[in-house]
């Protein structure tokens, strides 16, 4: 999806008036905000407008932002979008916030505990009150970042690929000559993607999207080749 007015989609999921408050005024001047305030709008828009990031907090009736979390981990649209669960400390705290046998389900890196009153204060003080928010967020945003695809546009940019020749088995030291390689780009920082070769030469060899598959998980983006010869329609 394409970044409206140069800005970070978000979808703020939540039926509290304080994330609200809390996201439009900590958030607003840098990212383009949409709402949510129950589980079946939130799922809807988040299959729809797929934003760039998801801020979800809590849901009545207690139980339905755990759930709704589920769905969006499992969706095949929502699942890599990242989410973030932000937990704001109110006077209903105990009675409203997760529980503990939700709590141990989720990931402490997309967790974000904000604590304070929010009732009239100003922006910069939400800023400063919600410091870790916007820093998981920007961690998050660039984690999901496109390094190739923002290297080609920029006219600016001399992008960079390297090419990598897979081999034909499973466990072939060529295959974690790759993996070593894709190690160096990761450190390096000058190359903008890797790009497997399918069935280098004609010869046959491991699967090009399962081995790309590992090179986008270790954060580099992978270019898939997808040699036609030798294929007919059903198998591309």
């Amino acid at each position: 999806m394409e970044k409206k007015n140069g800005k970070h989609k978000v979808l703020v999921i939540g039926s509290e008036s304080d994330l609200t408050n809390v996201t439009k005024q900590a958030l607003a001047s840098d990212f383009e905000l949409s709402y949510a305030s129950d589980d079946k709008e939130a799922l809807t828009k988040a299959r729809t407008e797929i934003p760039d990031a998801i801020l979800l907090g809590y849901l009545e009736p207690r139980g339905s932002s755990f759930e709704l979390h589920q769905k969006l981990r499992d969706g095949w649209i929502t699942k890599n979008i990242p989410l973030l669960v932000v937990d704001i400390d109110s006077d209903q705290h105990q009675t409203k916030g997760w529980r503990r046998d939700e709590g141990l389900q989720m990931d402490a890196d997309n967790y974000v505990a904000i604590t304070g009153h929010y009732t009239g204060k100003d922006a910069a003080t939400i800023s400063k009150l919600t410091e870790s928010l916007r820093e998981k967020l920007d961690i998050k945003l660039k984690e999901k970042q496109n390094t190739f695809k923002e290297a080609l546009l920029d006219s600016n940019a001399f992008c960079v690929t390297w090419e990598q020749i897979a081999g034909r088995g499973a466990f072939e030291l060529q295959q974690e000559g790759i993996i070593d390689n894709v190690t160096k780009v990761m450190k390096g920082g000058m190359i903008h993607g890797v790009s497997v070769t399918d069935n280098p030469g004609g010869n046959p060899a491991i699967s090009t999207g399962m081995l790309c598959t590992e090179i986008k998980k270790m954060g580099v983006e992978p270019l898939v080749h997808l040699a036609c010869r030798d294929k007919n329609r059903n198998e591309m």
